[in-house]
């Protein structure tokens, strides 16, 4: 039986040829092992490819999850931002501003774990389930923030209309109430106050509304009736003169006449007078500045 061997020719450093003889075992090993490596190197090519698009995916998926991440930190800012302004209008509104407990609620927060230690996957349903709340809240807030102005501009036009100033310059010489009749000095109830002054000093409607009434009485002088919706009438007599005519729109601080004593006067003052539904009231109880 013939021998079976391989020989290599393989240079040396001095470039002789040597021959170098391969064992039969060695042979067939290898022989045994190349369709292994055909096997192996297109999966390793493979899992080499696979490796590089997923560090890839992940890389990309990372930075989504930051940008995420940051979304989420400017929506809680916004919300803050938001619930702050929409509690500072509350106390201007005088509407009831939540109580401490109550401000803050759902907001929630990212688990204070560290970013590594939370796979990828939980992190990213945690971030969306926290940006889909804060978005939910900020469009709360959004809607209250709404409904806060719209009281506030009420409260704007309810001020405007409300006699809250007062019609002139000088000093309360009669009350509101029951008090000593100038004339008779009989107790009799007043309807209104006196502001006593001097003559022309200006007299200015303390609300915005329309003219009603420009007339002169025995009893009242020259007097004005101001008209401010919701039932809510002043009336300004003992005028020197009115300087305005029925059906005339005024704002608050216009003037509508001066200071004088016509009529059943003792001096010159403004007799001052606020009704509510038909009813005097005291005009105290309105004015604010």
């Amino acid at each position: 039986m013939a021998r079976f061997e391989v020989r290599l020719q393989v240079p040396n450093r001095d470039g002789e040829i040597r021959v170098r003889t391969l064992s039969r075992p060695l042979v067939l090993g290898l022989a045994a092992l190349l369709p292994l490596c055909l096997v192996l190197i297109p999966i390793t090519v493979w899992l080499t490819v696979r490796h590089t698009e997923l560090t890839t995916q992940i890389a990309t998926v990372e930075q989504a999850y930051t940008g995420a991440h940051y979304l989420f930190d400017e929506l809680t800012k916004q919300l803050t931002k938001t619930r702050e302004l929409n509690n500072r209008l509350r106390i201007v509104a005088d509407d009831n501003p939540p109580s401490i407990n109550g401000q803050f609620f759902g907001i929630g927060g990212l688990q204070p774990m560290a970013r590594e230690e939370i796979p990828l996957p939980e992190r990213l349903r945690g971030l969306a389930e926290e940006i889909r709340r804060t978005r939910t809240n900020l469009t709360a807030e959004d809607a209250s923030f709404a409904e806060l102005t719209r009281l506030l501009e009420e409260r704007q036009q309810e001020m405007l209309v409300t006699p809250s100033i007062w019609p002139t310059h000088g000093w309360i010489a009669s009350p509101f109430g029951r008090r000593s009749d100038p004339y008779t000095h009989r107790w009799k109830r007043h309807a209104g106050i006196d502001i006593a002054g001097r003559f022309g000093t200006p007299v200015v409607a303390s609300a915005a509304g329309q003219i009603r009434k420009v007339a002169f009485d025995s009893s009242y002088g020259h007097y004005i009736t101001v008209d401010h919706g919701r039932e809510v009438e002043t009336l300004y007599a003992h005028l020197e003169k009115a300087i305005v005519t029925v059906g005339d729109e005024v704002r608050r601080g216009d003037v509508v006449g001066y200071l004088g004593s016509t009529g059943r006067s003792t001096g010159p003052h403004l007799h001052y007078e606020v009704h509510e539904r038909g009813v005097p009231r005291n005009p105290m109880e309105y004015i604010r500045e």
